[in-house]
């Protein structure tokens, strides 16, 4: 059977730390941070590789990895001169007849289709038409070459439906992310609310009274027996004054 003192070690220890743990509450408000960030970066950079990927020089080609997909070509139309505000208009956008796509680990052509956006990709100071579109069936390395007779630049990635279809997980895990790093926010001003209650309970009861000796079952021992306490002695009666009266 368990002692008053170790009834009362054992109810301390146990409500030593209330509340949510403190590691449980920083590992999930970490990770949620760096999910919900890494999904939002990634998601972002999925959705608008047309403003993030190199333009390259015309007439000129270029060489990509590029995953199964529907992908867009655009050539600069328009550059505005930030110093004096003039907008220089390329003369001619390329025909379909001057683009070529091509698969440049197999040789094989790829089909490009004419294509004209209904809003124009904004680039810095330049404005890019969209001229074709082709469709990426296994991922390998293309080669886009456009073939334009006037000097300009292009640029190609993938199309917003396409982005679309590859954002979706990233947007799960930010949202994922996001739920982590808002449970883990709620369980540590919980937890460090609880704490500093407890803390302040504790300060303000009052200090435990000394627990008494245990007394032996056969009688107290010479050395816990109390001394004996002196009586001082009775008075005694005088001549005059009897027990019984006069």
């Amino acid at each position: 059977m368990a002692t008053p003192d170790q009834t009362l070690a054992t109810t301390t220890k146990a409500a030593k730390e209330p509340g949510p743990g403190l590691w449980l509450s920083l590992i999930m408000l970490s990770v949620g941070f760096v999910a919900c960030g890494a999904g939002c970066y990634l998601a972002f950079q999925s959705a608008f590789e047309l403003l993030s990927i190199d333009s390259f020089e015309t007439p000129g080609a270029q060489t990509r990895d590029l995953d199964p997909g529907e992908y867009q070509i655009y050539v600069r139309s328009a550059s505005v001169s930030l110093l004096n505000l003039d907008v220089d208009f390329d003369e001619t956008l390329p025909s379909l007849s001057e683009i070529t796509v091509t698969n440049a680990d197999s040789g094989e052509p790829v089909v490009a289709q004419s294509f004209r956006s209904n809003e124009p990709l904004s680039r810095s100071a330049n404005v890019y038409e969209g001229v074709a579109i082709f469709e990426v069936v296994s991922e390998g390395r293309y080669t886009v070459d456009v073939a334009s007779i006037d000097s300009s630049r292009a640029v190609f990635g993938r199309s917003i439906e396409s982005a679309f279809d590859r954002i979706v997980p990233w947007l799960i895990m930010a949202i994922v992310g996001l739920i982590l790093f808002v449970v883990g926010t709620i369980l540590l001003i919980v937890g460090m609310v609880r704490r500093k209650s407890h803390r302040d309970r504790q300060s303000a009861m009052p200090a435990m009274p000394a627990m008494p000796a245990a007394v032996p079952a056969d009688g107290p021992t010479p050395a816990t027996q109390a001394p004996p306490v002196h009586q001082p002695p009775a008075p005694q009666p005088t001549e005059t004054e009897t027990p019984w009266g006069p």
